[in-house]
């Protein structure tokens, strides 16, 4: 479950926890924890940009939450082919 954070300014970074698990019969014999941290970039505006960076996208909480959900949908959608 992705819950849309709606005040970003309230605290200084989220977590978002993933994880799968087999209920099929049989079980596998292990499971996997994804840890995704959203990081506010507000703090973080005196940091000088990176020149190589490949990507020059405007970071926005909401931008870090959308890239988030798009993640943690991808472990489980790859999850479920392990």
């Amino acid at each position: 479950m992705i819950e849309c954070i709606k005040n970003t300014h309230t605290y200084e970074r989220y977590e978002i926890i993933v994880v799968a698990r087999d209920h099929g019969k049989p079980t596998l014999s292990s499971s996997t924890l994804v840890q995704i941290q959203l990081v506010s970039s507000v703090n973080n505006k005196n940091r000088a940009p990176v020149p190589s960076s490949w990507l020059h996208a405007e970071q926005s909480p909401q931008n870090i939450l959308i890239l988030a959900g798009v993640l943690a949908a991808l472990f489980v959608f790859m999850s479920l082919f392990i």
